[in-house]
């Protein structure tokens, strides 16, 4: 099977490629980076900033929360937003096709969670996937592990990626050019 960069496996393919991820401060550690297939493992707290309460949210950082904390957040101009119940709420999506938001899918909560509750997770996340997907909003995805146990490797962020309903090709693009994105 040939890609149209020429090679012919996707392992070979990977190796032009450069990907990023996302991990809370005290997951990180530099050693780990290439060994999970990542170029560089951006970290909240010293990177880039992270906030959990609207009034805390800073122009340029990832806003991480749910409710109706997400759409007070938004107009704050966060470079991301993380929505970590997974809920779609129309007005919020269009303010970040607005103002440029991009979309962060974190799975270290799907990750832990188990039973009904990652079952509803999943649901919910690939519900969301579309919606935003279809309107346009710039997506990508990352661990957002808070323990260095709970880092991913690119491919396994590819493979949740894809329960959720992305195609693999959409998450090498955006853990390749969208995530390091985020810190220039």
């Amino acid at each position: 099977m040939s890609y149209l960069d020429g090679t012919s496996s996707k392992q070979s393919r990977d190796e032009y490629v450069e990907f990023y991820d996302i991990a809370h401060r005290g997951a990180v550690e530099n050693r780990i980076n290439e060994a999970l297939g990542f170029k560089r493992i951006i970290e909240i707290g010293s990177d880039i900033n992270a906030s959990y309460s609207p009034a805390d949210s800073i122009e340029g950082s990832i806003f991480i929360g749910k409710g109706e904390a997400l759409r007070y957040a938004a107009k704050r101009q966060p470079k991301a937003i993380c929505i970590t119940d997974s809920r779609i709420d129309r007005s919020l999506i269009a303010t970040m096709r607005d103002k440029d938001i991009v979309l962060c899918f974190g799975f270290n909560d799907l990750i832990q969670s188990t039973g009904l509750r990652r079952q509803a997770m999943l649901y919910m996340s690939g519900r969301l996937f579309a919606h935003a997907k279809r309107k346009g909003i710039n997506i990508t995805f990352a661990s957002l592990a808070r323990q260095k146990n709970m880092l991913l490797s690119y491919m396994q962020l590819i493979e949740l990626a894809k329960l959720i309903g992305a195609s693999e090709d959409h998450v090498r693009e955006s853990i390749g050019k969208t995530t390091p994105g985020l810190i220039e």
